[in-house]
């Protein structure tokens, strides 16, 4: 799991570099500013994307998901 806006390189940065490794692994991203990733969101294919404010139980469900 990774925020997307992170001071340096960024979540989408992060999730290439993991997917480089394996690309099975399975990558939530969260962040408040979606929007402004646009395409780059589409390209990585992360496993999720969750929208800034998170409810408690869509967290769950989506590390619960990505668990199984």
């Amino acid at each position: 799991m990774t925020d997307l806006s992170m001071p340096g390189e960024d979540g989408v940065w992060l999730a290439e570099q993991l997917r480089a490794q394996d690309e099975r692994l399975p990558i939530i991203a969260v962040s408040g500013y979606t929007r402004i990733f646009g395409d780059r969101l589409k390209v990585t294919r992360f496993t999720r994307i969750l929208q800034k404010p998170i409810d408690p139980w869509q967290l769950v469900a989506a590390v619960a998901a990505v668990a199984a």
